[in-house]
């Protein structure tokens, strides 16, 4: 009877070794640093959680959440699709991974309710996989198993897709992983977390359906230091975004280039032109539309 209790107590040894060398390498779910749930510090396993480990975000790096197109103005184009960058940077750091989640505003503080918002598509998997806490709760990007290799530059990228929802508020949450990659819970790792509060233009935006093969969206409008241009084609065409003055001279081409049935966002820069009155052309093989631009 003793030596079956004793391979029992060995074999669920190995399990936890195991189970712990996984994790090392592949992203914890539900550690995103939101409401509700903490970061992997706090477990144990890495930075804070350990004897002279440091807080989150006291170390020398960051983690950063980016989007093509830019979200401008904090808000974001409902039914846009945004390929986001989490990217994790500690100079002296040899292995990242990361966490993310897209939620909704609401007071949910339980990981296992799911409140994510907006759809996520992986769109590298040898880097990236998506999960779900406890398979029913809030949808997670983490890294993909045992899928990050050394890296001696000093930082690790992650990028998938995420498409916003049709309204209400999205609060953006990251965590990054810097570590040294010794296999330990040590104090050398550090733990950092940011997050992002987007949400819908409440700005009306003005749809003019196109005469020729696209319709346009402008917004914010008024604007002062970005606007976004939304465009959707129904075929090829050679495509021209232009900013031109109250006189109808050009003052900038926004973006050129021969462009596929899709939609688009071109991101107009207005921090260098003084206020006043523009207007946004949209010139494509069919047709042009002129939409006015008041700059505060």
């Amino acid at each position: 009877m003793k030596t079956k209790i004793t391979l029992s107590i060995s074999f669920v040894a190995i399990v936890v070794l195991f189970w712990a060398g996984v994790e090392s390498s592949s992203g914890k779910v539900g550690y995103a640093g939101s409401l509700g749930e903490q970061t992997c510090s706090a477990q144990g396993c890495h930075g804070a959680g350990n004897v002279g480990g440091l807080a989150d975000n006291a170390g020398s790096g960051s983690v950063t959440i980016s989007a093509s197109p830019a979200f401008v103005n904090q808000q974001y184009v409902a039914g846009q699709t945004y390929a986001i960058s989490v990217t994790v940077a500690e100079g002296t750091k040899l292995y990242f991974g990361f966490g993310f989640e897209a939620l909704d505003n609401s007071a949910n503080t339980n990981p296992k309710t799911n409140n994510s918002v907006g759809t996520i598509a992986i769109t590298d998997a040898n880097t990236t996989r998506k999960a779900q806490y406890f398979n029913t709760g809030r949808v997670n990007v983490i890294q993909a198993d045992g899928s990050i290799p050394s890296n001696t530059s000093g930082s690790q990228s992650f990028t998938f897709d995420w498409t916003a929802p049709q309204s209400g508020t999205v609060n953006l949450y990251a965590t990054g992983n810097a570590t040294n990659g010794n296999g330990q819970a040590d104090a050398g790792d550090n733990i950092y977390k940011t997050s992002m509060q987007l949400s819908a233009s409440t700005v009306t935006q003005v749809s003019e359906v196109g005469t020729g093969n696209f319709s346009l969206k402008l917004f914010p409008n008024p604007a002062k230091d970005n606007a976004a241009v939304v465009y959707s084609l129904n075929g090829n065409s050679n495509v021209s975004v232009n900013l031109l003055s109250f006189e109808g001279k050009l003052v900038d081409v926004i973006s050129y280039g021969n462009k596929s049935e899709g939609t688009y966002t071109a991101n107009v820069d207005l921090s260098k032109y003084s206020s006043g009155i523009y207007f946004v052309q949209i010139k494509t093989d069919e047709s042009t539309q002129t939409q006015k631009l008041l700059v505060q």
